[in-house]
């Protein structure tokens, strides 16, 4: 009885088998019958060395299924691209043979690609090659294009002296680069540095960029690829937290940074220093921009922002914690969109609550000339100081523009007060068909209230205004 019970059930799974087999068989033979694809050419992103995966979609768009005889590269073993069909990988240099695409279904193909060049280039170069579908008699194709650029690699990097950093092949940073204390990390113009995810620059030695107008030193996150927000494809190069911050943690160096375009970070330049040792930086000609989290924070130092932009990030543009700042014609202003934000373009702070107890923060100067402070929040610049504390508070700003309504005569001299219909800029919106660095614009628009605000005589300090062209000594801000 058992054996027969068996024979059945084993009868059953046959004829069961046969018919899934006779239905998956339904192929169309039609040479009219071929497959779609998500693109003709995929044009990938430039790499420094191996990419991230993109991906290719193949469609079916017939009632009946697709038989791909064989799917391979043109290049076959001499190709830098890699492929991956329906979760199968194609080693090199082979083909896949019999993949099946069910009726009115897709596939997808994974592609990576490696950098061919074992030799420097300081130019990129491009990489193609075919993916090719046989099937029905018929071969189709779709193009793979890559850029590829050559890099220095530093990782965990932590320099043995004083170094330079120079332009030609740009540096892709790996975890770290280190300035231990009593050395001095010099970046000259036109050095382009490439941080990878969590990278970070920390110094507790000295950094010195020397950057110019026209001829910056860039620091950005090393992805060129998009993500899709809304439907529009935007580059990681505009979305903040693709790489870490600039770290300056030496209590006594002095700091510059000149000329410098650093985009796209978690924390752009902090600077730490102690009640009786001020670090000093000098930040002038540079655009900072894109930060998740502030654009620049000094704690006891003495910083001077001349003709900058810092712009678009999730806490403050500028807080400063005590010390001595000099603000002038700068543009500070937050239009981030990533995230809400409860902080205000600029904050500066004559305190800070440790463990239950207030302990001032001597703010012994903080000027602010022929700037602008703006934003989308209502009030964009935070006084915060106490009273009760016997700490210096000592602030003046004077011919800046001001989101907000703080008119407190002590402290503003000259100063207009901006809302939300007030006319400054050209574009405090993103406008995705523009290049990725000018999504947003922050020259000032042909009616904008910032012409005619200067003091003339702090203007013509800056005879270059921060996009290389001759400045109207009349107007504020960085442009």
């Amino acid at each position: 009885m058992k054996r027969k019970t068996f024979q059945l059930f084993l009868s059953l799974l046959l004829t069961a088998t046969f018919l899934v087999s006779c239905v998956d068989e339904n192929y169309t033979s039609s040479s009219s019958d071929l497959l779609a694809f998500s693109t003709q050419r995929l044009m990938m992103d430039t790499t420094f060395g191996t990419t991230s995966t993109w991906r290719l979609i193949v469609y079916n768009n017939h009632k009946k299924a697709l038989r791909i005889s064989s799917v391979g590269l043109l290049r076959g073993a001499q190709s830098s691209f890699r492929i991956n069909v329906d979760g199968k990988v194609v080693p090199s240099g082979a083909t896949l043979h019999d993949v099946t695409v069910k009726g009115n279904d897709s596939i997808y193909v994974m592609v990576e690609a490696t950098n061919p060049s074992s030799q420097p280039s300081q130019t990129p170069f491009v990489v193609t090659d075919s993916i090719v579908f046989q099937l029905n008699g018929v071969t189709q194709h779709v193009g793979l294009q890559l850029v590829c650029r050559s890099a220095n690699i530093l990782r965990a990097y932590q320099l043995s002296g004083d170094e330079t950093l120079t332009p030609g092949i740009p540096y892709l940073v790996y975890d770290y680069i280190y300035v231990p204390q009593g050395n001095v990390l010099t970046i000259k113009a036109g050095t382009e540095l490439y941080m990878h995810a969590g990278a970070n620059i920390i110094v507790d030695g000295t950094l010195d960029i020397e950057g110019e107008v026209g001829d910056n030193v860039l620091i950005r996150g090393d992805r060129f690829d998009d993500v899709s927000d809304n439907g529009h494809l935007i580059p990681y190069l505009c979305i903040p937290g693709q790489w870490g911050g600039v770290y300056l943690q030496n209590a006594q160096a002095a700091h510059t940074i000149k000329g410098a375009r650093i985009i796209g970070m978690a924390s752009g330049v902090i600077l730490f220093g102690a009640s009786r040792s001020h670090p000093s930086l000098s930040l002038s000609d540079s655009r900072i921009h894109c930060s998740s989290g502030y654009g620049v924070y000094a704690q006891m130092a003495d910083v001077s922002v001349r003709n900058c932009e810092i712009s678009n990030c999730g806490l403050s543009c500028l807080l400063v914690v005590g010390g001595t700042t000099l603000v002038q014609q700068s543009t500070l202003v937050n239009h981030y969109t990533f995230a809400s934000r409860d902080y205000p373009a600029v904050q500066v702070v004559g305190f800070v609550d440790n463990n239950g107890r207030r302990v001032a923060y001597a703010v012994d100067r903080f000027v602010v000339e022929n700037s602008i402070i703006s934003g989308g929040m209502t009030q964009e610049l935070a006084m915060v100081y106490d009273s009760t504390l016997s700490s210096a508070f000592n602030i003046y700003v004077a011919n800046t523009l001001i989101k907000g309504k703080e008119k407190n005569p002590q402290f503003f001299h000259s100063c207009q007060y901006a809302d939300s219909r007030t006319d400054i800029f050209v574009r405090t919106k993103a406008d995705y068909s523009k290049d990725p660095y000018e999504y947003f614009d922050f020259h000032l628009s042909e009616g904008s209230v910032a012409h005619g605000m200067a003091d003339a005589s702090v203007s013509a300090l800056y005879p270059v205004a921060l996009d290389g062209n001759a400045r109207d000594f009349s107007s504020i801000g960085a442009y």
